[in-house]
């Protein structure tokens, strides 16, 4: 008699792993609201935020939060006691800015680069994502790179400024922008790789950023929450499809014009509101 050879002692073939890391599977870990009790340092530092926030950046760390405003024109930093928690904000540092949109920081902490009269790039030198009084480092008009409107969006690559991309309502295309003096200068800025695509788009928003590997782009949609579109070869705008948006308007309550990812942590998303002072920090159910 064959001998007994058991297939079943366990559960064999093993079962199909379950998915993760859904791009479209988010949760709200908690909002903020000026007008609210939220952000009691912030809402006076911006005397009620008048306008819409302009864009928000934080430190790697969580300990400092800058933030622009239309209303008010100013560009401001703040410490907070807790990271990541802008109840616990004081303000450390102010900057005057003509209609300020835009923020963005270099990994490092040593550039904020921020759009002002509707038009214009510039760049600050700065210390620890942290505004400051210091000269621009150089001036770019849209319109020399061969786009122009007031209601295009920037964004960078986050380990390389030698170039950027541009989006915003109203456009159909994803454009890059290269900088032949080199890393954030603007000067004689040309067009570059460009992309065309159709944006879920709802609402006169788009604020955008890359993941750092250079294969996602999380783009403000309206009330359409926020889309995510992905690029098959990194930083290849030409490999760029959308996977499609994650509406946190019902959870959240607010209409998303820009948004804010960790380069380092790609699992959390910030998102601001298109109407004074609204945050709200989501995290994906990977």
């Amino acid at each position: 008699m064959g001998s007994t050879i058991l297939v079943n002692s366990y559960n064999f073939p093993p079962p199909a792993p379950t998915a993760y890391n859904d791009p479209l599977d988010w949760t709200l870990i908690q909002s903020w609201e000026t007008g609210s009790g939220d952000m009691v340092a912030i809402d006076a530092a911006f005397n009620g935020l008048s306008g819409f926030t302009g864009g928000v950046i934080w430190s790697l760390d969580g300990t400092v939060i800058t933030l622009a405003s239309t209303g008010e024109d100013r560009i401001r930093s703040f410490s907070c006691s807790t990271p990541w928690d802008p109840d616990t904000a004081t303000l450390i540092a102010t900057r005057t800015v003509t209609n300020a949109i835009h923020l963005f920081a270099s990994a490092d902490g040593t550039l904020i680069i921020y759009e002002r009269s509707t038009d214009t790039m510039v760049g600050v030198a700065v210390t620890n994502f942290t505004i400051n009084g210091s000269a621009e480092t150089g001036a770019m008009n849209k319109a020399a790179s061969g786009h122009s409107g007031s209601v295009d969006r920037s964004f960078y690559p986050i380990d390389d400024l030698s170039y950027m991309y541009v989006d915003g309502p109203g456009l159909t295309r994803i454009r890059q922008v290269d900088f032949t003096g080199g890393a954030g200068d603007f000067d004689n800025p040309i067009l570059g790789q460009e992309s065309t695509i159709n944006w879920t788009q709802n609402g006169s928003v788009g604020g955008s950023k890359i993941s750092k590997d250079g294969t996602r782009i999380y783009r403000g949609a309206g009330t359409a929450g926020v889309e995510i579109l992905e690029m098959s070869t990194p930083f290849d705008l030409s490999t760029i499809t959308s996977i499609g948006t994650f509406d946190n308007d019902a959870e959240v309550g607010f209409s998303v014009d820009t948004v804010w990812v960790n380069p380092e942590d790609t699992t959390e998303v910030w998102v601001v509101g298109t109407s004074g002072l609204q945050l709200a920090r989501m995290a994906t159910n990977a």
